[in-house]
């Protein structure tokens, strides 16, 4: 066992900002104790942790591969992550170990059952991804955004969400705090902590189109593009005559979101949360690629509830602006719309998941 005079919670979970900001967010609401973060070794997380200026380790963990002729790399990044987990939680004495999902998760809850050191699954996405199904045997508590019929011991809870992801009540005050015009109805375009190429090159392809560029112009757009495509879209923005702030990522979300009158997005768990605790009505564009479409899934609930919008993200621009361009002018033109989608986000709050598991981490382990 690891002794717990000065206890310490490790945080394991990275690969992109979905997977780490809940865990900041949990992080956030512990009254006493140190917490590190486990993250992947890709340049995002790296970025992330170093703009939150957190304590944190890379782990050399890697996705479970495909094809069989990569398992053994696989397996001696296991071994490795899994000796480098003992020592994170020797050094720092951990007394508990919480998984957010990712192949970061494993060789972390693996070290800990071995060292006797609790662990507490957080379960994201409405559909659990791999790492996560395989853990759910071997954790001691679960906790889990959505409801999953095959545990039913598992904890509910609302999705966990970092104090800079909820915006002042202001909303002229985000607005200015952005550089936008603090009284100018606001278009918000992200695509989470990574950006999105296919809604960039959606937005891209509207501005060719008459119709959005004159919702647009009357509005003004704050975009949040990812590394690759923000100049080029700067200038896009600028040759339609569009008042535009660009920018590749924000790591206070909570003034971007307040910001909005109306967001595109993204449909990943921590995104669909803050929509609902900003109380912005949204067009929701799920990540494509997924096998198992758990994005659709997330953002299910406030589709049925009449309180966002959500299109098949067909990747050809040409194809989606041709189904989104009317849905997004009607909604920009039509205000009582919008208010009826805000009012319902904003009665259905879920509780402060992040609150909740921090409860629960203090009860289980004294604090």
């Amino acid at each position: 066992m690891v002794n717990k005079t000065n206890k310490s919670i490790l945080f394991a979970g990275g690969g992109s900002g979905g997977h780490i900001f809940p865990a900041v967010a949990i992080a956030q609401r512990l009254k006493e104790g140190q917490a590190h973060f486990l993250v992947s070794n890709r340049a995002v997380d790296k970025q992330i942790m170093t703009d939150l200026a957190l304590d944190y380790t890379a782990s050399p963990a890697t996705p479970l591969p495909r094809v069989p002729w990569k398992w053994p790399g696989f397996l001696n990044h296991w071994r490795q992550s899994i000796s480098q987990a003992k020592s994170l939680i020797q050094q720092h004495q951990v007394a508990a170990v919480v998984t957010v999902g990712g192949f970061v998760c494993g060789p972390a809850a693996t070290a800990a059952r071995k060292m006797g050191v609790p662990v507490f699954l957080l379960n994201l996405d409405a559909t659990p991804g791999k790492a996560n199904r395989w853990l759910a045997r071997r954790a001691d508590e679960l906790f889990t955004v959505y409801p999953q019929k095959k545990w039913p011991n598992a904890h509910p809870i609302g999705l966990p969400i970092r104090r800079e992801a909820i915006g002042p009540q202001d909303r002229a005050q985000a607005r200015t705090a952005l550089g936008l015009s603090p009284g100018r109805r606001t278009l918000l375009v992200t695509g989470a902590s990574q950006g999105a190429t296919s809604i960039n090159r959606l937005l891209l392809q509207m501005l060719h189109l008459e119709s959005a560029r004159q919702a647009m112009t009357a509005w003004q757009v704050l975009h949040l593009a990812g590394q690759k495509d923000t100049d080029m879209l700067r200038r896009a923005y600028r040759r339609a005559g569009i008042t535009a702030v660009v920018e590749p990522f924000l790591d206070n979300m909570g003034l971007a979101w307040r910001s909005a009158s109306v967001a595109i997005s993204r449909a990943g768990a921590g995104s669909v949360a803050e929509v609902w605790a900003n109380e912005v009505p949204t067009i929701f564009l799920p990540y494509p690629f997924h096998r198992d479409q758990h994005q659709r899934k997330n953002a299910l609930p406030l589709v049925q509830a009449g309180a966002a919008l959500m299109f098949t993200d067909q990747v050809d621009p040409t194809v989606n602006a041709h189904h989104l361009t009317s849905p997004l002018i009607e909604l920009m033109h039509h205000r009582d719309q919008r208010m009826v989608m805000s009012n319902w986000l904003k009665q259905t709050k879920p509780a402060d998941g992040a609150q909740q598991i921090a409860d629960a981490l203090q009860t289980h382990l004294g604090f």
